[in-house]
C-alpha cells in the first residue's frame, strides 16, 4: 500500500500553469480581419480555467496592432474576475510603460522602462523577460545573468518572442527577435535545463539545442503555415499550452497545446 501510494505522489502536478499568448484584442468595433478575438479570448479563459490551473501567464502581444488602455483595461477586468494569479508581459504590439500602468505593475520595471522580475510560487522559480522591442537588451541579460548566477536547477522562462530561429520561414525570415545572441550569452554555461516558453509566431513549435528548450505557443487569433516563407493563415483554431511542473531533486516538467474548436472552422 505505501509503495503504491509513492507512485500516486510521483504523478501528482504540484502545479499547473496556462499560457496564454498572441491574444490581438482590438479595442470596440475595430476590425481585427473578421475574426471575433474578443470571444476567442473568453472561450480560451473559459476552457483554461476549467483545468483548474494555480497560474496563469499572458506572454505578448495583448493589443490588436497599437497598445491601447482601453483594452488593457477590458482584458484586466475579465482576469480579475477569475480570482486567479497571474502575469502579464508585453509583445511587440504592447507598450510596456502603459501595460504596467493599467496593470499596476510599475514595480516591476527596470530603470530602462522594460518589464523583467522573477516570481517564485510553489517553490518553483519563473523568470519573466520583455521583448517588446523586438531585443532583448543589455539591461534585462545582465539581469538575467545575475539571477542564473544565484539559482540552480530547471529554470523556466516565459518570454514573448524565441530567442532564435524555429523553423518557420514567414517570422524566421522577417520578424525574429533581432538580438537573439544576447539571450544565449546570458544563459551560456548554465548546467541545468533552461525552458522557454514564448508566443509570437502563431504556430506551434518545440526546439531543443542541448540544455536550451524553446516552446512555441500558438495564437488564440490564428495560427501561421509553417512550410513556406509567403504569408498564409493555416487555421483559425485558437489554442493556448498547459504546463505541469512537479518536485523532486530535479524539477520535472511537461507541457501539451489545447485547440478549441470555433463555428465555422
Amino acid at each position: 500500500m505505501v509503495a503504491a501510494l509513492h507512485i500516486i505522489c510521483v504523478f501528482c502536478a504540484a502545479m499547473r500553469i496556462v499560457q496564454i499568448t498572441d491574444i490581438h484584442i482590438g479595442a470596440e468595433g475595430e476590425a481585427t480581419r473578421d475574426v471575433d478575438v474578443r470571444t476567442n479570448f473568453i472561450s480560451v479563459l473559459e476552457v483554461a480555467t476549467h483545468l483548474d490551473p494555480d497560474y496563469l501567464v499572458f506572454s505578448g502581444d495583448l493589443c490588436f496592432d497599437l497598445a491601447d488602455a482601453g483594452v488593457y483595461r477590458w482584458i484586466k477586468d475579465r482576469l480579475d474576475a477569475l480570482n486567479l494569479p497571474y502575469e502579464v508581459i508585453p509583445g511587440n504590439h504592447d507598450d510596456t510603460a502603459l501595460m504596467a500602468a493599467v496593470f499596476e505593475r510599475e514595480n516591476l520595471l527596470l530603470p530602462s522602462g522594460e518589464m523583467a522580475f522573477a516570481r517564485t510560487i510553489a517553490g518553483f522559480q519563473f523568470l519573466f523577460l520583455d521583448t517588446s522591442r523586438g531585443t532583448l537588451s543589455r539591461e534585462q541579460a545582465d539581469w538575467l545573468r545575475r539571477i542564473l548566477a544565484q539559482t540552480t536547477g530547471t529554470q523556466v522562462i516565459f518570454m514573448h518572442h524565441p530567442p532564435g530561429a524555429v523553423g518557420v520561414p514567414f517570422m524566421d525570415a522577417r520578424y525574429p527577435m533581432q538580438t537573439p545572441e544576447v539571450f544565449r550569452q546570458a544563459v551560456q554555461g548554465y548546467p541545468a535545463p533552461i525552458h522557454v516558453f514564448c508566443g509570437h509566431y502563431h504556430a506551434e513549435k518545440t526546439v531543443h539545442e542541448g540544455l536550451l528548450h524553446i516552446h512555441v505557443t500558438p495564437s488564440t487569433f490564428f495560427q501561421i503555415v509553417q512550410f513556406q516563407e509567403a504569408f498564409a493563415v493555416d487555421h483559425y483554431r485558437p489554442a493556448f499550452r498547459v504546463i505541469e511542473l512537479f518536485p523532486g531533486e530535479e524539477v520535472n516538467l511537461r507541457h501539451t497545446v489545447r485547440y478549441l474548436d470555433v463555428a465555422g472552422w
